[in-house]
């Protein structure tokens, strides 16, 4: 089993065509980065063969397995969500079996290396999405819940047995959950720090975080797109950006930041012991498009929530 390692940061590849860093800076990145210079070339120049061959407004597939399902599938890519002729690789790569993306595969696959057992309470950001129908077939203790307006009121259901909750304001007590999943929700959060505050509230000792946000890796500071002054007036400092909605659909939700390495530090200052990013790559199990990240931040068994 995977583990993480507290040292410095690791690359290795891993049985399966699974390969990974461990990265706690940016510096980190930078020399690793230069070190496999001629590896990372290979890859870009892959995927751009993939985007090239891909006609306008078609889709094609890449064959592979699927941690998720178990099993060998097709992952299927387009041009949606992506600039004139590329492909969001992130955000696509469909499992033709489950439907879940890169990302959304990814961050499943790393949970259950991690190997929770049935037993562990789970708290995931999210409850209408395939994502969080996945975890509940996997895992007996989900909760999920989805933010339903600012009138709702913490552990309230709609009338479609939709939870609200606001994650700078969690209802759940302190040291109720061994894992909190968060997975492209903080970027949509103002005050994000607040709500990385309450994650570590609600995780048990020796709980963890799991989650995922738009990154950018070749960024140390976060990239603010919009934010509220003092008197709650919007500004937005680059053209707004809005991604779907599971809730509202129609409206989509404004993107207030792309993150930087500046959020690790921001999880040691909530309180975490340990925050890494973990980069991820397969072409088998569907991992392209540049080195996929997802963060994970570890409360010690003696941090006060």
């Amino acid at each position: 089993m995977w583990k993480v390692f507290r040292g410095k940061c690791g690359m290795h590849a891993l049985p399966g065509d699974l390969w990974r860093m461990t990265l706690r800076s940016k510096a980190e990145f930078d020399t690793l980065g230069q070190a496999n210079a001629e590896l990372l070339a290979k890859r870009r120049a892959f995927e751009a063969t993939l985007s090239r061959a891909l006609p306008e407004g078609q889709s094609a597939k890449l064959p592979g397995y699927c941690a998720v399902c178990a099993r060998d599938t097709d992952f299927v890519y387009d041009h949606c969500y992506a600039a004139a002729g590329g492909v969001n690789w992130r955000e696509r790569l469909l499992c033709a079996n489950c439907g879940l993306n890169n990302r959304q595969r990814l961050a499943l696959h790393l949970l259950s290396q991690h190997g929770p057992a049935n037993r562990a309470q789970i708290y995931v950001t999210e409850q209408t999405t395939q994502t969080a129908q996945a975890l509940s077939k996997r895992y007996k203790h989900v909760v999920g819940s989805e933010y339903l307006g600012p009138k709702w009121q913490g552990g309230q259901y709609n009338a479609q047995g939709l939870r609200h909750e606001d994650v700078t304001r969690l209802s759940f007590s302190p040291d109720q959950f061994d894992w909190v999943l968060s997975f492209d929700v903080l970027e949509h959060v103002p005050d994000y720090r607040a709500a990385l505050r309450e994650f570590l509230r609600v995780i048990k000792g020796n709980g963890r975080l799991l989650l995922t946000v738009p990154q950018n890796l070749g960024s140390e500071k976060n990239i603010t797109r919009a934010e509220f002054d003092d008197y709650g007036r919007l500004t937005h400092i680059l053209p707004p950006e809005y991604h779907g909605d599971p809730v509202n659909p129609e409206l989509g939700i404004l993107c207030y930041y792309h993150f930087g390495w500046e959020l690790l530090p921001d999880l040691i200052k909530a309180g975490f012991d340990d925050a890494l990013v973990i980069l991820s790559y397969s072409r088998k199990y569907g991992y392209i498009g540049y080195e996929q990240a997802v963060v994970m931040a570890i409360k010690s068994s003696g941090s006060a929530s």
